[in-house]
């Protein structure tokens, strides 16, 4: 009776570590998590930081540490709430607004809807695609926003910018033609328009780049301005 006992006992505790080195993952290395994205606003010596978390629908084991959540480092602005399965390596979480020790630097998301497309400032709001929200790189700039894609090196390559200028700046800078400019739409008061890089990158071999720029009129059509 004693050696059954011993025999399920043993039986039962490789189970349990089976289980828990099925789910240990390591530094460095691609890994698929799934679970839902948490996305907050943290305000510290008075600037506003958005950061998202994603809550692991399993726990995983990192060296030796049973992690429920991790840190997702990303360069595009996710929406709060979605459940999806993100792909990328974990690492060391290097962002001092979270109080987590590992991060997911991603490399994909599967749920499209995860991702935010509407960006506003005071003038207008504009809208980009979900089917090229992935591979290009949207950011504030004081009157407006940049649309760039990353080069072979992750640095980011600016294709053009859509901003707000007074009417008056508009009728001074669309004689200049050393600029190339689109007018979007326009007020009593300020107009919206597409500016292009200087760079011409069209017969570059920068990856997407087509892609982007086929949907420059979906984009224009979308934006809207403020009264």
């Amino acid at each position: 009776m004693k050696n059954l006992k011993k025999i399920i006992y043993l039986c039962l505790m490789t189970i349990i570590l089976t289980g828990c080195l099925a789910n240990e993952l390591e530094l460095n290395k691609k890994v698929d998590l799934k679970g839902i994205i948490e996305t907050n606003e943290i305000t510290k010596d008075n600037q506003t930081y958005k950061v998202s978390i994603l809550h692991l629908e399993e726990p995983i084991i990192i060296e030796g540490n049973k992690i429920n959540q991790i840190a997702i480092d990303y360069n595009k602005l996710l929406q709060n709430d979605i459940e999806t399965t993100i792909s990328g390596e974990i690492i060391t979480n290097e962002n001092p607004n979270l109080d987590l020790q590992y991060s997911i630097k991603v490399n994909n998301i599967d749920n499209i809807l995860s991702y935010i497309n509407t960006f506003t400032n005071k003038d207008f709001s504009v809208t980009i695609p979900l089917d090229i929200i992935k591979i290009c790189n949207i950011s504030n700039i004081e009157n407006g926003f940049t649309i760039s894609l990353a080069d072979q090196n992750d640095d980011l390559v600016e294709l053009f910018r859509i901003i707000s200028v007074s009417n008056n700046e508009f009728k001074e800078i669309r004689e200049n033609e050393s600029l190339k400019i689109e007018k979007i739409t326009s007020n009593k008061e300020k107009t919206i328009i597409l500016l292009y890089s200087k760079e011409d990158y069209k017969n570059s071999s920068y990856e997407n780049y087509n892609q982007i720029i086929s949907n420059i009129n979906k984009i224009k059509d979308t934006v809207v301005i403020k009264k």
